[in-house]
């Protein structure tokens, strides 16, 4: 049976997380499983300011991860029902627990801020080092973030950064699937820059260049949805998007309710942990990112 982890803390951006994995459950039909991690310096559900409990134990944290699920804001008519959450605590750090956790399992769902991120940072450092070393696919979901589509709605949008490569026809992949369970229009997006010719070049040679790359960029977006299966997707458009890639993504996907992008494409060195464009995505957007690291 496929399943869905998703990282519980009791914060705000927490509840958020949850209220988009208990709606993404609910439409693919997976089970879903809230973790808690916690240690003796890390002792969920204490009051702030409260005193270091020498008694902690896996027990108390048991109690404080049911809490937070019982106290989040009620998604009943739309979610996974919170009986049917399988609730599990770890006795480790926060990104540590939540990828060991998370073996085995389709999705890893995080807040991009945790009790401890500070409110300056677009993401904290839980969901930086799980973006960074998970090596699943994963959604970061941001504190305003809307909540997922319904299961069986029609409406919403999901938008998929793609450019050709084989990281990126996973992430294609996986939009498709993902457009297909929800009923709902899938956007393929691919930005362009043209490079200048300088003041020596007459204007027509300009226009022709122009053109030229505006022509590769569709090629692109052509070539990807070639081989793709995208049957059963109510809508598929395709966008070359003129300008800097993460500005121009970031844009495009300003109201959409899911942006999927790979974890490294054309232009991510192999020694890099997540892509050059991937990862200031993840830290800019303002819906929920899916970062797509496996082959599908």
């Amino acid at each position: 049976m496929s399943k869905i982890v998703v990282g519980v803390d009791g914060s705000y951006c927490s509840d958020v997380a949850l209220s988009w994995a208990r709606r993404e459950a609910a439409a693919r039909g997976w089970d879903l499983t809230a973790v808690l991690t916690w240690d003796y310096l890390n002792q969920a559900g204490a009051a702030v300011g409260a005193p270091f409990d020498v008694a902690y134990d896996e027990g108390a944290a048991r109690e404080a991860l049911a809490e937070y699920i019982e106290r989040a804001p009620d998604d009943e008519t739309a979610g996974v029902a919170r009986k049917a959450i399988e609730q599990q605590v770890v006795c480790d750090l926060p990104a540590s627990g939540l990828i060991s956790a998370a073996q085995g399992a389709d999705l890893l769902v995080v807040g991009a801020r945790g009790q401890g991120g500070l409110r300056r940072l677009a993401l904290g450092s839980v969901s930086t080092q799980v973006l960074d070393r998970s090596p699943g696919d994963l959604v970061i979901v941001p504190e305003a973030a809307a909540p997922a589509p319904a299961p069986g709605g029609t409406s919403g949008r999901i938008v998929v950064a793609t450019d050709g490569s084989e990281g990126a026809t996973a992430a294609l992949r996986w939009a498709v699937e993902a457009a297909r369970t929800r009923g709902c229009t899938l956007e393929v997006v691919h930005a362009w820059e043209d490079a200048p010719l300088g003041g020596g070049f007459p204007v027509t040679a300009t226009v022709h260049a122009r053109s030229s790359y505006e022509h590769a960029a569709r090629q692109v977006l052509d070539g990807a949805l070639a081989g793709v299966d995208t049957s059963g997707v109510p809508k598929v458009e395709r966008f070359a998007l003129e300008g800097p890639a993460v500005a121009q993504v970031l844009a495009h996907a300003r109201d959409a309710d899911l942006l999927v992008v790979s974890s490294r494409g054309l232009g991510g060195l192999r020694g890099l942990l997540l892509g050059s464009v991937s990862r200031p995505l993840v830290h800019k957007a303002t819906v929920p990112v899916a970062v797509i690291k496996r082959p599908h």
